[in-house]
């Protein structure tokens, strides 16, 4: 059973990668998945819902942050797994369709929007605690921070198309979000 369904998430992703959503069909999957259409209408009701469950399986793990190491090297041990996942990953390969489905006002509205939130859930809860700590400014707000860290990678992968995998970029994104979110203290700290 779950290879089955496995199979058809697969066959789903990889169509993605090829054609907008809108194309997409039961019969295609079928197809690529060697899945018979009434298996696939078993598992699934709608093309939608079997879309939904592909953008899902397409993003991977939920992102591991300890509280192992500095707050720089945390950050820039996750964010330096960032362009591998947006370049090479199924989710790479069926971003920009989500980009375009979330986008309209179907049933993928906003989806991009809920699959990111549960991933950022995580990195937030750790932000705030580096505020509530003192490391970062009590102002300091968990989105933006967030936003600013991951923006320009999806703007490489989704607009400008230039390389995500430039030696020290990561590195760069990081110093310059934290310059700006470093409270005093943590800073006297560094200096210590």
């Amino acid at each position: 059973m779950q290879r089955t369904k496995d199979s058809v998430l697969t066959a789903t992703i990889e169509l993605l990668g090829e054609m907008t959503f809108g194309r997409l069909t039961v019969d295609l999957i079928s197809e690529r998945s060697g899945v018979s259409r009434s298996t696939i209408y078993r598992y699934w009701k709608t093309v939608p819902e079997l879309v939904s469950d592909a953008f899902d399986s397409a993003i991977g793990p939920e992102p591991v942050l300890t509280d192992e190491g500095s707050l720089r090297e945390q950050l820039i041990n996750l964010y330096s797994r960032a362009p591998d996942n947006i370049t090479k990953s199924s989710w790479g390969r069926v971003l920009p369709a989500l980009v375009a489905a979330s986008n309209s006002n179907g049933p993928f509205a906003n989806r991009l929007v809920e699959i990111l939130d549960r991933r950022r859930v995580i990195i937030r809860k750790h932000i705030q605690n580096w505020i509530d700590r003192g490391d970062l400014k009590a102002d300091t707000d968990p989105d933006w921070m967030i936003d600013a860290m991951s923006g320009i990678f999806y703007y490489r992968r989704l607009v400008t198309g230039a390389s995500l995998h430039e030696e020290g970029l990561g590195e760069w994104i990081i110093d310059a979000v934290l310059n700006a979110s470093y409270s005093d203290r943590y800073r006297k700290s560094l200096k210590d």
